[in-house]
Parts: C-alpha cells; sequence; structure tokens
C-alpha cells in the first residue's frame, strides 16, 4: 500500500509549537495534536482503513522529529499485526408497524434513533417483538428471563447490563452485550436490539459473536419509549418489571418491527501499533521499561457518511503520549530506566492492538515494570480518575509521593476492568494504571465528540499526574523488575476489603481503621459493665436447636477477664470499642485473639475514612455493605460443609460461619444473609472448581478466605501449577477473595514487603 506519510504531513507538518514555561507539558500542544488527530481528514481513525493507518503514520513522524528513537526491536516505531474484522455499510432501516389498521407507523432515523451494535452482523427480518429482560439465561444462577419465551423467527429486545442483586462477582459475562446477543441466537431470535437508560452509543461490530443473518442495533431509550407507548410501557418500566422479577422476566410486545443491517467481513486486514522510546540513562537500570500509552483509533464513517471525530476517545490521550514523550524527550535530565510511548491501533475493535503489543513482545515484556494508559482525558472538570492504585501499591506509593496535595486531593481511586489497554498487562501481572478524566463526557461514541468539547485545562491536570509518576516509577534508584509479579497481583487485585486481625495492635498506625464491635446486651440482663467487649447469648430458640453440638461448642463471656485463655470461642456477640479505648487496654487485642474474632465491624461513618475510593463500596464489592442489614453478632467454627449447612438452615438470623474443611455437602449453603468464611486449613486442598462451586452455592459475597499473604500466594501458586490460567484465577478471585490481615506499613528502606 502507498506510504499516507507525504499526505498527511502536507496537511499539517511537524507541530513545533512553544512549550510552556510552567509545565513541561504543553497542553496547548496537545490541543493541536487532537485538532489533527479529530480532523475530517483521518475519517475517524478506524485501524486497518486509510484514515486510521495516516493516523499511525503521522504520530510515528512526531516521535521522530521530536529525536524519540523507534521501538519496536529497537529498529521500527511500528508493530504491524492483521484484523479480520466486520464493516458495516448502509442502508440501515429500523421500523415499527403497528397491530391495529391505521395506526402510525414509526420510522427511526440511523445515528440518532439507533445505530450500530457492537456484536451481530447483517441481514433483513420483519417480525414480532419480544422483550427478553435482561436477556440472561442462567438457571443454576436463579434466573431465566427466556424461560418460555417463543423466540423463533422473532426479533428480541433486552435491557443493558447486569440484573441487580448477587453481588459483585456474581454476575459476570451475563451482563456484557455480546452474551445476550448469543443467547438471543441460541434460541431463535432473527434480530436482537438492546436498549439502556441513554441515547444510542455507536459501536463497531465485533467478531466473537457476529451473525451474517442476524441485524443487530442499539436502540436509544428516547426512541424505544415512542415505540413502547402503544402498549403503556417506557423503558423505566421495563427496567422496573425486570428488577421486581428476580427469577426472569419476558413479555410480548404489540406490532411487528423492520430491521435491515448490512455488514461483511474483511479479513487480513494490516494494521499497526507504534512505539517510540527515550532510552534509559542508568547502565544498571536501563533495561527496564515504563510504558505510557493510549489508543489512537475510534470508530470510523457510519453506515451513512458520518465521520466520528474522537477527540476525547480518544485523540486526547495519543496528544497527550505526544507531549509527553516530546517533553521527556527535550528534558536536559533523562530518565534512569528506559521509557516506550505506545500508541495502540484497534481498542475499539476488541483491545486488539495492546493484546497484540504484549503477546507480540514488541519489547521485552519481562522488562516492563510499569504501564500508564490514558483514554478519554480531555473533558469533565472534576478531577482525574486513576485506577490500579490498589492492585500494585508498591509502584502507587512511587507515584503518591510524587503528588503534591493539590493533585492528590483531585484523584479518585477505582479498580479498573478489563476495558481499556492497561487490561492485557494487567492480565499478565505487570503493574498497569488507567486515567480518565472525571465529570461530564456528553459526547461518548458519538459524531459530535469533536475539538470543541476538549478542555485544555483538563488536558493540563491529566498530563501533570501522568508527568509526575512517569517520572517517578521510571527514576527510582532500586531495581523495580518482580519475577513474582503475576502471583503478586492476582493475590493484590483479589482484595475486597482488608480488615484488621486480632493482632491488631493497641497503638494502631494511622492507616488502621478505627475498631467499632457490634452492640448487644444478654436477654433478660442489663448491658455488661466490661466497655470493651460485651458478649450476648443467642437467641433461646437458636441456642435450643444448635445444642446438639455439645457445650463444648457454645461459649458465653461477659468480661474481658472471663476469656478463657488459648480457647477459641464459637459464638460470641461482641460489643462497642473505639481507638481510645483500646489504647487504654493494651491487652485488648490479645483477649481478641484469644476468642478467635475475626470480624471487626467497622461503622459506616467510619468506611469512607477506611475504604476511600467511592468505587470500593459498590454493592456487593463492600463486605461490610453487603452485611450491613444483618449485623455480624455470632462467629460460629464448623468441621466441614455439612455441619455448616445444618447450622445455615437452623438459624433463625444471620451467622459467620468458619469452615475448618471445604469437604461435605454443598446442598443447605443457599440461605441468604449468611457468611461462608474458609480458614487456613482448607487452603491446601482448594481448587478454583470448589471455589466456584462454594460461591454459586451462597452467592460470591457471601464467601471469604481467611489467609495472611504468604498464604494467598502459595494458593496461587499451586492453581498456576496445576494449569489453571491466570484469567480464570484472576476471574475467580477479583473482587471475591476476602484478605484478613492486620495492616503495617513497609519500613522506610524498602518497597518490597508491599508488593
Amino acid at each position: 500500500m502507498k506510504s499516507p506519510v507525504p499526505f498527511i504531513l502536507g496537511l499539517v507538518g511537524v507541530l513545533s509549537l512553544p512549550s510552556s514555561a510552567s509545565s513541561p507539558v504543553d497542553a496547548d500542544r496537545a490541543l493541536s495534536s487532537i485538532s489533527v488527530l479529530a480532523s475530517d481528514s483521518l475519517q475517524g481513525r478506524r485501524s486497518g482503513l486509510p484514515g486510521g493507518e495516516r493516523a499511525a503514520a503521522w504520530i510515528a513522524e512526531q516521535h521522530r522529529a521530536h529525536g524519540l528513537q523507534p521501538a519496536v526491536g529497537d529498529t521500527s516505531f511500528f508493530q504491524p499485526f492483521t484484523l479480520t474484522t466486520a464493516v458495516e455499510s448502509g442502508p440501515m432501516v429500523l421500523r415499527w408497524i403497528p397491530d391495529a389498521p391505521g395506526g402510525d407507523t414509526l420510522a427511526f432515523a440511523y445515528g440518532r434513533d439507533f445505530v450500530t451494535f457492537a456484536y451481530g452482523g447483517a441481514g433483513k427480518v420483519r417480525a414480532p417483538l419480544v422483550f427478553t429482560g435482561y436477556g440472561v439465561q442462567e438457571a443454576d444462577k436463579g434466573r431465566d428471563d427466556l424461560a418460555g419465551a417463543d423466540l423463533k423467527g422473532k426479533i428480541a429486545l433486552a435491557l443493558a447490563g447486569a440484573p441487580p442483586g448477587g453481588g459483585e462477582g456474581f454476575w459476570g459475562r451475563e451482563g456484557f452485550h455480546g452474551y445476550k446477543l448469543a443467547k438471543a441466537h441460541e434460541n431463535g431470535a432473527a434480530g436482537y436490539l438492546q436498549v439502556g437508560r441513554g441515547q444510542a452509543m455507536q459501536r463497531t461490530i465485533g467478531l466473537n459473536n457476529y451473525f451474517a443473518d442476524m441485524p443487530s442495533f442499539w436502540f436509544s431509550r428516547e426512541a424505544c419509549d415512542r415505540m413502547l407507548a402503544a402498549a403503556g410501557l417506557t423503558v423505566d418500566s421495563l427496567f422496573a418489571s425486570s428488577n421486581s422479577n428476580p427469577s426472569g422476566y419476558h413479555l410480548e410486545l404489540p406490532g411487528l418491527l423492520e430491521m435491515e443491517s448490512h455488514a461483511g467481513v474483511v479479513e487480513n486486514t494490516v494494521t499497526r501499533n507504534v512505539a517510540a522510546k527515550v532510552p534509559g540513562a542508568d547502565p544498571e537500570l536501563a533495561h527496564e521499561i515504563v510504558i505510557v500509552g493510549a489508543h489512537m483509533d475510534h470508530l470510523g464513517v457510519s453506515a451513512i457518511g458520518r465521520v466520528y471525530p474522537g477527540a476525547d476517545d480518544n485523540a486526547s490521550g495519543t496528544a497527550l503520549v505526544l507531549e509527553l514523550a516530546r517533553a521527556l524527550a527535550a528534558d536536559p535530565i533523562p530518565p534512569r530506566r528506559t521509557v516506550v510511548f505506545a500508541s495502540f491501533a484497534a481498542e475499539e475493535l476488541g483491545i486488539v492492538g495492546s493484546e497484540e503489543f504484549v503477546t507480540g513482545s514488541a519489547v521485552p515484556r519481562d522488562s516492563v515494570v510499569a504501564m500508564i494508559n490514558m483514554d478519554m482525558v480531555g473533558q469533565g472538570d472534576e478531577g482525574v480518575s486513576l485506577g490500579g492504585w490498589p492492585n500494585f501499591p508498591h509502584i502507587a506509593r512511587l507515584w503518591e509521593a510524587a503528588l503534591p496535595d493539590s493533585l492528590q486531593d483531585r484523584l479518585v481511586h477505582f479498580k479498573p476492568g478489563y476495558y481499556s489497554d492497561h487490561g492485557p498487562f494487567e492480565e499478565v501481572g505487570i503493574p498497569a494504571f488507567f486515567l480518565a478524566s472525571r465529570g461530564d463526557h456528553p459526547a461518548y461514541h458519538q459524531p459530535e465528540d469533536t475539538l470543541g468539547g476538549i478542555r485544555i485545562e483538563t488536558l493540563a491536570e491529566v498530563g501533570e499526574v501522568v508527568w509526575r509518576g512517569m517520572r517517578a516509577v521510571a527514576d527510582h534508584p532500586a531495581p523495580l523488575a518482580d519475577p513474582d509479579r503475576l502471583a503478586r497481583y492476582l493475590w493484590q487485585s483479589s482484595e475486597i476489603v482488608e480488615l484488621g486481625a486480632p493482632d491488631l495492635q493497641a497503638q494502631p498506625l494511622d492507616d488502621t481503621p478505627d475498631l467499632v464491635l457490634y452492640e448487644a446486651a444478654l436477654p433478660g440482663h442489663a448491658a455488661p459493665k466490661d466497655p470493651l467487649l460485651r458478649v450476648a447469648a443467642a437467641q433461646s430458640e437458636l441456642e435450643r436447636r444448635l445444642s446438639g453440638l455439645g457445650p463444648d461448642r457454645v461459649r458465653r463471656v461477659d468480661s474481658l477477664a472471663a476469656i478463657p485463655t488459648g480457647l477459641r470461642v464459637p459464638a460470641v456477640i461482641p460489643g462497642t470499642a473505639d481507638l481510645a479505648l483500646l489504647s487504654r487496654t493494651p491487652d485488648a487485642a490479645q483477649h481478641l485473639s484469644r476468642l478467635g474474632i475475626l470480624f471487626l465491624h467497622v461503622t459506616g461513618e467510619n468506611k469512607g475514612k477506611y475504604f476511600g475510593a467511592k468505587s470500593l463500596r459498590k454493592p456487593g464489592r463492600d463486605l461490610l455493605r453487603a452485611l450491613a442489614y444483618a449485623p455480624q453478632a455470632i462467629i460460629w467454627e464448623a468441621p466441614d460443609l455439612t455441619a455448616a449447612g445444618w447450622l445455615l438452615k437452623a438459624s433463625p438470623r444471620p451467622l459467620v460461619v468458619r469452615l475448618a474443611s471445604a469437604e461435605g455437602d454443598l446442598t443447605g449453603l443457599k440461605a441468604p444473609g449468611h457468611f461462608l468464611l474458609l480458614s487456613p486449613e482448607t487452603l491446601p486442598n482448594l481448587t478454583p472448581a470448589r471455589l466456584e462451586a462454594l460461591a454459586q452455592a451462597v452467592g460470591w459475597r457471601n464467601l471469604g478466605v481467611e489467609a495472611d499473604r504468604e498464604a494467598g500466594l502459595r494458593l496461587i501458586h499451586a492453581w498456576l501449577d496445576q494449569g489453571w490460567t491466570h484469567g480464570r484465577i484472576r476471574d475467580l478471585l477479583g473482587g471475591n477473595f476476602v484478605r484478613w490481615l492486620g495492616k503495617t506499613k513497609p519500613p522506610a528502606q524498602t518497597l518490597a514487603g508491599d508488593r
């Protein structure tokens, strides 16, 4: 193919604007780069098409002009790879025809009322419409929206997202677009529509669920409401009905729907990533690599010829990659480590470019010590979302130390998912971080995502955050390479909540949460006078039902002095305590340890102080919130699952049951509201299959594993040795693994202990 470089250079030339005196990152210059990348001449920068390839050539030319070196094999700025993709074309038709004679036909406008769906393909169909709830068909999980629905030859309409309930990790693939469409296809549907709570969002067609004979569109809420009005329904009412029927919901809708979509598969299309580098200057550390990247592609041109400029998504991230690269190359103080600046292709086609970058070894993978990804960093004025710090604390600490309070106050931390170019790096254990600007991104995947919507102040803020983090990591004087990083990542990212352990110090560190235990009194008795620990008996009915366990299984105390030294008491209802009270009672931690109290309840007003990031307090991910409706008053020990099942059935109130063995019958473990804790004794024989079976029985949010870092790493290594993939382990442990650790700060001279 003829090189597109002369064309694009003739259009805009090599940027040579003056740099800002106040910062090495020049936001004006980045804005100028966005004006090029989002211009109509690049036709939406779709990878594999001329506009996308011209963008790649222009980016490489900018790096060359700014003095950067080729990073791919040290000889090229490009990493080529091939794509097989589906490309849509016109006409696109969506029309609703009423049942009643003389009724008004509704013709919907492509690009406004509906757009190409991310999955599905081509075809023409005129058929009845069936609403299929969330499109979930998982009887084992208690929901089947398609049970009893006749979809053969009809068009399915499903809601975006996952059903409520179940907690974080319970609904996984069921919330994905492709899953819903594939289930509709399996059940005989001839067409597919998906609707959410907002506007229709343009997507490129993916091949994972491409059906040449099944048209599929994303329907806007407003247009769908117009269609539903004939049945007295709205999108909100469909959500409400689906949410109030947890076992599943479907409904035949009036009228006929006519759909027509055109798409074709294009095989072996060549596209390319771009990578340039600033070599490290420290002979002992130059082999270690820091990657700063962003995806350069966007959606291209729609089936009716509308250009999707993608100024925010993600010309903004690409422009900052260029500006950070220029600033570092011009800095008189070179970095200790090598810094690679990567612009990834085909993110919009399924994160293909960054996956190719990682698996294709564009740079030595084992040498990469950190990756920073920017995606949609040009709009919003509410600060910066920064994902990855909880997963990779040893790198996060370096970054944090480099940020002034004014910037730290503008950061909101979260755990990112696999939805941008940090994902392939994180999946193999490379410390990967994801940044997006906070606030409204009103034109996401719309033709209106243009240069006019970019805030230069936002570019400057994100640029400074990344510059400081990049330099902090690149210039750290000690080696950062970690051969055990995959297991460490799988362990670290598995955290739901890190609670104080029984060895909580009497003088807690600043980052240790307040200890607040549930307050109760003995039935028929005044509250014990002991202010630290108030222990109550179980309800009389519960006590009667559990009497078969024998007296050695139930012990109660009403003061610290009465705690039997060295014995683990299985049934306790602790009282209230605060840090000051603990400090006045130096032996409190030892008493709690003898009791075997493994769950310490943090009150609602202290959650924000402890958890920090709002996203870590989402329902299901926050263990305390998941159990807030049932304060943890009793902790029982059970020898195996059979005994645990009997306990759960017998108890009229929620329990925490600590298992000495993961063997036994799963039948009785479906009682809601309880929490099952796997003790360290269960870990040597705990397989991923067994853990998943337990989670499906009791619900992910109701299952935890008691383990310190060493035990957790041993478990993960055992699973890796058994042949379980890291993706499978991550899916099982991510958001589902409960760590019961004391919180301590690492020694100042090393970060190894906190990896």
